[in-house]
């Protein structure tokens, strides 16, 4: 039997690529999808990041409210802002697929981000990025683990040609997998997310683009081609999986954010804190972990670079993010306020809050908003050194953009920069550097835009109509009304308009109890409180083995999170 309903993800996809190649007869399974159907451009979340964003997409939710704002527990508390790894505990029991269980459709989730631990859904779940390899909570029924084959493997080479041939394997295996869960569980609801177009914008941009810093002539006739491969193997993948569907069935093909090169510009905005003495840089030597993690990128080959990271990472998480921040360098007991780290494309100064930070100095209320306030004010005065455009796009206090739940765990100001500007963390020296072509090898040559892909397909919708206006925050309530179910109050997106032609008038007001009842979300736990493990087939906090945190890290630091 047809699902009623199928999601394909393709993780960072962009119009970018899709539009000339689909244009130019590369891709024929989205064009026909484009051409029978709608598709416009989908706004991401606040972080445009594949944690943030997956998680709105399944939940409906703002990040405020779902609380994952990255791969790690943001903790402004802690001076290295990071408590922790986020697990699907955070969504689990809020999402389309326990929606759709309690109305007793069968689905089927395969490789969606941030659902490790699987939990019980009505149907199967194979959890997605960043599941650590080798355990059977990647599943449920828990069985199903035997069935994931090297879905869950990494490659660990910087070579672009093994870095291609290890996608396009993963990509078949993923795609075996789907088909099979098509054909042997029939769901209702089907999603499946691949994650290689992301990959390949993170290793390959700099192939491709040649206002990267780390472009040559001579790689771009080798490797130019490499993202355009990986885009052509993901749409015969999206033909195999369309090909099970029925003409009942509605298509979408959604992906979490767009793709851009890095930027070839820093702001160091430790060292431009400091120029305002909101910030005093201690003048200690560097110790021999800080020479070696700065030296790396001049005396190592790029692999033994990855290799130094990951060791270091997986050694001492929170020491390694002071260190790549550049708080390490910080006076904290005379310190105002600092760079606190959310993820590429946004960033956040945390003030030092007296009373909640160890060594916090600005006192609560008035001086706390008078400092934020001339802050935000002196960051919007800012100008790029060279074009004098304004540095900073976008800067809201927390409670501005992720209000709900979980505002606490943001910094106080969030901002994004200019699209050529990314922040740096140094305290000392000059606050605008060129960033070198060694910084931008390896996974951090293309980074995140604001702007994925949607594209519909099915009974109900209009047939070659733009979608303008699209957001994330929308696709959760628009698959519900696909499915003919009306979204639950505590979703904060709505049905996106333009997306069908009549009212598809839901059907089903309350949960089928033959399965279960919605469940309300597990709290995040802090890392440092000891919990029972458990096998993530109950309504307990799943907490991670030791060997499967170390997994999860490395799945990080292989695409540049660490």
């Amino acid at each position: 039997m047809a699902p009623r309903v199928m999601i394909i993800g393709l993780d960072g996809a962009t119009f970018q690529f899709i539009q000339p190649m689909a244009l130019a007869g590369r891709l024929p399974h989205l064009a026909d999808l484009m051409a029978r159907g709608a598709c416009g451009e989908l706004h991401s979340t606040f972080p445009p990041h594949t944690a943030a964003s997956w998680s709105t997409c399944i939940t409906g939710q703002t990040p405020g409210n779902h609380g994952t704002l990255y791969f790690h527990q943001l903790d402004p508390s802690r001076y290295s802002g990071r408590n922790g790894i986020v697990t699907s505990n955070a969504v689990r029991g809020r999402t389309i697929f326990d929606v759709a269980g309690s109305h007793g459709l069968r689905v089927v989730a395969m490789h969606v981000p941030m659902t490790f631990p699987a939990w019980p859904v009505n149907g199967v779940m194979i959890s997605g990025y960043p599941t650590p390899a080798g355990t059977a909570a990647c599943a449920y029924p828990r069985e199903r683990a035997e069935s994931v084959g090297k879905l869950h493997a990494i490659t660990r080479t910087e070579s672009p040609e093994q870095r291609l041939r290890f996608s396009l394997e993963r990509i078949n295996v993923l795609t075996d997998l789907g088909e099979r869960a098509l054909t042997e569980d029939a769901p209702d609801l089907f999603m499946t997310v691949f994650q290689d177009s992301d990959a390949a914008h993170h290793y390959f941009w700099r192939y491709h683009d040649q206002r990267s810093p780390a472009y040559t002539a001579e790689d771009a006739q080798r490797y130019g081609d490499y993202i355009p491969r990986i885009y052509e193997a993901l749409d015969a993948a999206v033909g195999r999986l369309v090909a099970h569907a029925g003409p009942e069935t509605r298509v979408f093909v959604v992906s979490d954010h767009g793709g851009s090169m890095a930027a070839p510009e820093a702001f160091q905005i430790n060292a431009w804190l400091a120029s305002k003495g909101l910030l005093i840089a201690r003048d200690s030597a560097p110790s021999l972990l800080q020479r070696a993690y700065s030296m790396r990128k001049w005396l190592l080959p790029s692999a033994l670079r990855g290799r130094l990271a990951r060791v270091v990472a997986k050694a001492n998480l929170e020491g390694f993010d002071e260190l790549r921040s550049g708080l390490n360098q910080v006076d904290w007991a005379h310190t105002q306020a600092y760079r606190f780290m959310v993820t590429a494309q946004v960033e956040g100064i945390a003030l030092n809050l007296a009373g909640r930070q160890p060594q916090g100095i600005v006192r609560p209320g008035y001086e706390y908003e008078q400092l934020r306030d001339s802050l935000i004010a002196d960051m919007r005065a800012l100008r790029t050194p060279d074009t004098n455009e304004p540095l900073v796009d976008e800067i809201y206090r927390r409670e501005d953009i992720f209000g709900g739940k979980h505002v606490d765990h943001a910094p106080d100001i969030v901002f994004k920069l200019h699209p050529l500007y990314r922040v740096g963390g140094q305290a000392k020296g000059p606050i605008f550097t060129h960033v070198k072509a060694a910084d931008l090898s390896g996974p951090r040559s293309g980074w995140h835009d604001d702007y994925g892909i949607l594209i519909a397909a099915g009974p109900g919708i209009p047939v070659g109509a733009p979608v303008t206006g699209a957001h994330m925050l929308n696709i959760a309530p628009t698959i519900l009304r696909a499915l003919g179910l009306r979204a639950p109050d505590w979703m904060d997106g709505a049905v996106q308009s333009n997306v069908f032609t009549g009212d598809l008038t839901p059907v089903g007001d309350e949960p089928d109890d033959s399965w279960s009842a919605l469940r309300e979300p597990v709290a995040p736990r802090d890392s440092e409180t000891p919990v029972a493990e458990d096998d993530g087939a109950d309504e307990g906090v799943y907490a991670l083995s030791g060997a499967e945190e170390e997994s999860i890290k490395e799945r990080l630091a292989n695409l540049g999170y660490l």
